[in-house]
């Protein structure tokens, strides 16, 4: 309770020194009169997405910062920034095409990010479930180039827009409900609402399910405000924080104000709806509200990169500034504004010292547990990013493996009844073609069979029923190789190496344990990948068995530290290489660097899926243009 107390008298102390403050700078420096009118430009109608904004107002923050705030609702025929641009307001609202614009040679300004996490989503059809079934179809987004955060997550799925037919977007989430279109642009604090009202199906795709993590509402000016009014756009952006977090506690009062006062179109339900789903998006119980971090921006700026959006060289360069430092810059008549009042500057400047040296040591906690459980929140999105792919792997394995099991049958009876047939024939040269045909036909048809009873074992994730077969591992490879070798051209050349433990007497190599049949299914995927790699040119797989001793590493597939002595598998070839920002992404679900038709995007998943649940770990090397190496490493047990 005391320390509660405290809290407040501390907040409420250095709030009435923040305005202490910025009255004296107004008073000396020139830059904030009496009144000063500015204009705020809304991107869309008055809701409660906008709710610190009414607050700021209604309340007296700007008029206690000497600012006289018009808001003006968004409209359909222009946008927040053109407004901006154009200078009918000094400040706007508006998401990533902020930083877009800003990318391009725009003189625009980020003040703070309202949403530490974008609400912005893709409502699609039940029958989707990942962005790659949007291929061919239809979808609703702002414009060709808006609604960054979504392409980025097509991107990332290896979906490009070519391959969808992008509609300018109605603003009518009736066209979704009427099967106009198959996917629509949305937020989840506004759209959604209606869709759960009218018992809509739908799925909702996320982007930051997909790695693309924006901000969004963020508060943005110009160079030009900045660089004639910095204790102006100061004291605007500090106003509107103190606005937001009174509205955040006040939700109710502020929406029966956007009701009575600013007649919002949207029902009281729906305003609860908006202001419920909201909370999360800000984390302001986390981070302080409107925070930014540099690192985070150049983050959003790498996704426009990679989507080809603007170079590297310009997203370098005009990063710089883009996050305001509200220096202010002395000339002469200034100094002396200041000498003259010097005393009583020293005075406030004792006063301030006193509060800070006071909250010091509470604010150097506060910050370094805030720094802690972003750390926290970091890696428990990366685990769960990690645990979706899995889980994605075992429902799709659960959904095939049953009506391959029934075609095989029916291959498998097939075959018997060759091999009944067989023996009626005289010839005998062409009786014993048959049989050793039909043989081969009955150990490939078993094989299958018993990797399709793992794979229904491995997606009910009963690790009680999933006992370990395990064979000697260079057996497992020669057997993958004796099966493998006939399908490589001429131009594909194989080799097995096995070194040696220094301190082995019998064995030359530990064996892996590993159920034989998913380490068959692991170099059988790995080699044909290889294979598929040097498909132009030709070139040599090498599979390689040895001891790692002393690893100390992170898996490139789950993050995980690899530390201590290892079995090391693996499979290198000298063909076409992967590109960089790529090795990150071949491990997941569905993403694949071959072209449409020519792979799944499921095989090195499927491998990734199996080597740890054995409890090992996944390394890659490669270097574009010239070879690719897979390293699998195991723990070390006793030989077979």
């Amino acid at each position: 309770m005391m320390k509660t107390l405290r809290t407040q008298f501390f907040k409420l102390t250095f709030r009435k020194t923040r305005l202490s403050v910025c009255l004296f700078a107004a008073l000396f420096s020139g830059n904030v009169t009496a009144n000063d009118t500015v204009h705020l430009q809304l991107r869309w109608l008055h809701q409660f997405q906008f709710a610190g904004y009414y607050a700021a107002l209604e309340k007296g923050y700007y008029e206690d910062a000497g600012l006289n705030v018009v808001i003006h609702e968004g409209f359909a025929k222009s946008t927040s920034i053109q407004e901006v641009l154009q200078n009918h307001a000094e400040y706007g609202v508006d998401n990533s095409e902020i930083l877009h614009e800003r990318l391009h040679g725009e003189p625009l300004v980020a003040l703070a990010a309202i949403f530490q996490h974008s609400p912005s989503v893709l409502v699609v059809r039940e029958n989707i479930k990942s962005p790659r079934d949007l291929i061919g179809k239809k979808v609703m987004l702002m414009a060709s180039d808006g609604d960054d955060d979504i392409l980025g997550m097509m991107s990332n799925a290896g979906v490009s827009k070519k391959q969808i037919e992008i509609v300018p977007i109605s603003l009518n989430i009736q066209d979704f409900i009427d099967e106009k279109v198959d996917g629509y642009a949305a937020y989840s604090t506004d759209e959604i609402y209606s869709l759960i009202k009218k018992n809509i199906k739908f799925n909702v795709l996320e982007p930051r399910i997909y790695g693309v993590d924006f901000y969004s509402d963020i508060l943005f000016t110009t160079e030009n405000e900045i660089s004639k009014h910095p204790t102006r756009a100061r004291a605007f952006r500090q106003a509107s924080i103190d606005g937001w977090n009174y509205a955040m506690q006040h939700p109710e009062e502020i929406i029966d104000l956007l009701i009575t006062k600013y007649h919002s179109q949207k029902s009281k339900d729906e305003l609860l709806f908006e202001a419920h789903t909201m909370r999360p998006l800000l984390m302001s119980d986390l981070v302080e509200m409107g925070n930014m971090n540099s690192t985070r921006w150049k983050r959003m700026a790498d996704v426009f990169v990679e989507n080809k959006l603007v170079s590297r060289r310009d997203a370098n360069k005009r990063l710089l500034g883009f996050m305001p430092s509200f220096d202010v810059t002395m000339d002469k008549t200034m100094l002396q504004r200041y000498v003259t009042t010097g005393v009583l500057i020293f005075i406030l400047v004792l006063f301030v010292l006193v509060i800070l040296l006071i909250a010091f040591n509470g604010m150097r906690r506060e910050n370094r547990k805030r720094r802690e459980m972003e750390k926290s929140h970091q890696l428990l999105c990366r685990q769960v990013n990690h645990m979706q792919k899995l889980e994605s792997i075992g429902r799709l394995t659960s959904g095939i493996a049953h009506d391959f099991n029934n075609i095989l049958a029916c291959m498998l009876g097939f075959n018997e009844m060759n091999k009944l047939m067989g023996e009626d024939i005289t010839d005998k040269s062409l009786r014993e073609i048959i049989e050793n045909n039909t043989h081969q036909i009955d150990i490939a048809g078993r094989r299958a069979a018993e990797l399709i009873e793992k794979m229904l074992i491995y997606c009910r994730q009963d690790t009680k029923k999933q006992e370990i077969i395990a064979k000697p591992t260079l057996d497992v490879i020669n057997e993958v190789l004796g099966m493998l070798r006939p399908a490589l051209t001429n131009r594909v050349e194989i080799e097995l190496v096995c070194e040696c433990l220094p301190e082995a007497e019998h064995d030359c190599c530990e064996n892996i344990h590993i159920d034989a049949i998913d380490l068959y299914q692991i170099v059988t995927n790995l080699v044909v990948n290889a294979r598929d790699a040097m498909e132009e040119r030709g070139g040599k797989i090498t599979i390689t068995l040895k001891p790692a001793l002393d690893v100390n590493t992170q898996c490139i597939a789950c993050a995980a530290l690899i530390k201590g002595d290892l079995i090391e598998l693996s499979v290198m070839d000298n063909g076409s290489g992967i590109e960089p920002q790529m090795i990150t992404r071949i491990f997941d679900p569905f993403f694949s660097t071959k072209e449409v038709g020519k792979g799944t995007g499921l095989g090195l998943s499927t491998v990734s899926g199996m080597v740890h649940t054995s409890g090992g770990h996944i390394l890659v090397n490669s270097e574009l243009g010239q070879f690719t190496e897979i390293k699998l490493l195991f723990p070390i047990v006793n030989s077979l």
